[in-house]
């Protein structure tokens, strides 16, 4: 299936503070919250090396049907 992003925002704690990812990654965590009728809520948190959250999100996408292969 095929998802387009409807609404996507993310919300800061504050300024990334440069120790946050010294070798330049952070980790991600995404949830789904719920999925029903074709549209899909997700939820994220970035957090720094250390443990601090560093942002949270969310994101709502419209999951389409696939099309059928052409012949």
């Amino acid at each position: 299936a095929v998802s387009a992003t409807a609404d996507l925002r993310y919300d800061f704690f504050g300024p990334v503070p440069e120790d946050a990812a010294p070798d330049g990654w952070t980790y991600f965590e995404f949830v789904s919250r719920d999925s029903h009728g074709g549209w899909t809520v997700e939820d994220a948190t970035a957090w720094a090396q250390d443990g601090r959250p560093l942002a949270v999100g969310r994101q709502l996408r419209k999951v389409l049907a696939a099309r059928a292969p052409k012949s």
